[in-house]
């Protein structure tokens, strides 16, 4: 029997018919967003095996981890280069509240404290508020004002940080302009110096973590066949679960940040030519 009315529509006019009930189609939700910015697709990618069976009894499945996922890169035209990708996957972890229905200050997330390393939060007055001081637009530390951690009442005016930085590009700029290969030199230099420090520690962690994640995995194995054994009772089983879950989820979590902190050494060289340029 032929479709008649608005199932016609619905087939073969979708573009016409989505919008019903809405008072803006095109109007993306926050949490569509969210979604797009994280696909790896968009570089150019494919990207399987998403989703994993929990076990073979039931037909639960599970969110894939990222070093489970099979990516096979180049595989159609990318639409965003990956230096923007992983931007955006850095930025996207630093919350950015608008204020006021203002949006979020630019150096939210780039400004910490020299005492507690802890980042600083922006502050500034109402629209409704008459800006009395210059203080009265600024960062403080986000460590005291939460009271998480001792740290003393200190603030940053928001004008002093603009002066700052534009001195800042002015000065290294000048000293780019007089010798650029001694520039380029200097940088590689730091760079070394840090990686020889810092990224020394951070790749025995990342190996004692990624080792760690790796028994967790053989762990979580045996638990299911030895419940489906019958040798591990369920109550055991739930509570063993559980816990390694929650060792295996903040595993996860401190090896993608050790990895994105050694990966930024690597990248002071590229840093430096685009400076330039």
């Amino acid at each position: 029997m032929a479709p008649k009315g608005d199932n016609i529509q619905k087939i073969h006019c979708p573009e016409n018919n989505h919008s019903k009930g809405f008072t803006n189609p095109y109007l993306w939700s926050a949490t569509a967003v969210s979604y797009i910015l994280e696909k790896q697709e968009y570089m150019g990618h494919a990207v399987l095996g998403k989703t994993i069976s929990v076990s073979y009894k039931t037909k639960k499945r599970r969110k894939a981890e990222p070093d489970e996922l099979m990516i096979f890169k180049n595989t159609h035209p990318a639409i965003v280069d990956e230096e923007t990708w992983h931007l955006a996957q850095k930025l996207r972890k630093t919350v950015r509240k608008p204020s006021y229905d203002r949006p979020p200050h630019p150096l939210t997330g780039l400004v910490y404290c020299a005492d507690c390393g802890h980042k600083m939060t922006h502050r500034q007055p109402s629209p409704t508020k008459k800006k009395k001081y210059d203080a009265d637009d600024a960062y403080i530390c986000g460590s005291y004002r939460q009271r998480t951690r001792n740290c003393t009442m200190h603030f940053i005016k928001t004008s002093v940080l603009w002066e700052l930085i534009l001195t800042a590009i002015r000065e290294v700029s000048d000293y780019v302009r007089q010798d650029e290969q001694a520039f380029i030199d200097k940088v590689q230099q730091t760079s070394t110096v840090q990686m020889a420090e810092t990224q020394r520690e951070q790749k025995r962690r990342l190996a004692e973590a990624t080792e760690r994640n790796g028994e967790l995995n053989t762990l979580i194995k045996k638990l299911y066949e030895g419940n489906a054994t019958g040798k591990i009772p369920d109550k055991h089983f739930e509570r063993l679960l559980a816990e390694y879950d929650r060792e295996q989820t903040a595993l996860e979590t401190e090896i993608e940040d050790l990895q994105e902190q050694i990966d930024s050494f690597n990248e002071d060289s590229t840093k430096a030519d685009k400076f330039i340029d």
